[in-house]
């Protein structure tokens, strides 16, 4: 905190509801850039809500706090922060996008752990509450952050369906997400829908039709620059360039999918690794393939 004027000076105000809401500003700015400070921030303003009986600043740091973990690879730790997070909101009074955060990343962390059933649960559970939740009555801005969620949450369906060879369910959830994407005119969750729906004609082994749909996903994705969404994108391309035997061009993209992910999503950095071990495996690069997963094990222990 010293070497920064700004947070100094905010954190020097008089404990109340807005310097907590400043604070959370300032810390929003630091996720996915530095989110240990981000974390420290959030630990100050539960415990300033908490002296000001203030609920929806401490679900706004839980929720926060659990993405942090979740983004760690903490997920236990990140459930505990969600459902804590719902807790405070049902009393706090918070809108219904910020439980819709929560149930997702309940989901999404639960799946983490491999329990199906309750992952798919926080996910159906949010979409009921969209489809019963009257859209017509917000603000434009607001629907359509509703309905951004929405495409998410059936990005995730479609994922966990295809990762379990349920091949109809995950391309009926992925076209859903696809058109809701659209409709709202939502690029990035477009990539992420269309990366999904690719996914599921991979699992399938349609690899030309996972390859064909993945470029779209590549193209949005350049366009838009958002680092996560391009690494998604590159990773499906890297996979079916594979299995297509076009391992260069599988190589090639696995290190693209690497390099956007290094900082921004662990778990998808891993994937894109492996990604790139299987095309050197199937290159016959050998000696890549060894010196690539012997930095690995030097880089995660």
């Amino acid at each position: 905190f010293s070497q920064d004027k700004s947070l100094q000076a905010l954190m020097a105000e008089k404990n109340s509801r807005e310097k907590v809401d400043s604070l959370h500003a300032y810390a929003q700015k630091l996720l996915n850039v530095d989110n240990k400070q981000a974390w420290e921030i959030y630990k100050k303003t539960i415990v300033i809500s908490q002296e000001l009986g203030y609920d929806l600043g401490i679900a706004t740091a839980h929720r926060k706090t659990g993405y942090i973990q979740g983004q760690d690879g903490k997920y236990q730790e990140a459930i505990n922060h969600f459902r804590t997070a719902i807790n405070y909101y049902n009393s706090g009074g918070g809108h219904i996008k910020d439980l819709l955060v929560c149930y997702n990343n309940l989901g999404s962390n639960f799946r983490q752990f491999g329990k199906v059933d309750s992952s798919m649960h926080y996910y159906l559970l949010a979409i009921n509450k969209i489809e019963n939740w009257p859209l017509d009555k917000e603000e434009k801005a607001v629907k359509n952050e509703i309905l951004s969620t929405l495409a998410l949450l059936n990005s995730n369906l479609s994922v966990m369906y295809a990762n379990h060879f349920n091949v109809t369910k995950a391309l009926e959830y992925g076209t859903k997400a696809i058109n809701i994407s659209r409709e709202i005119k939502d690029t990035s969750r477009l990539i992420v829908s269309i990366a999904c729906t690719a996914n599921a004609y991979y699992v399938n082994k349609e690899f030309e039709k996972a390859l064909f749909i993945s470029r779209e996903a590549a193209t949005l994705s350049d366009l838009i620059a958002e680092p996560v969404a391009q690494a998604k994108a590159y990773h499906l391309l890297s996979v079916n360039y594979t299995a297509l035997q076009k391992l260069d061009s599988g190589i090639y993209a696995a290190k693209k999918a690497m390099q956007l992910a290094k900082e921004t999503d662990r778990q998808l950095y891993v994937t894109a690794l492996l990604d790139l071990s299987d095309a050197y495996h199937d290159k016959k690069a050998y000696k890549e393939e060894e010196r690539l997963l012997q930095a690995a094990l030097k880089e995660f222990n």
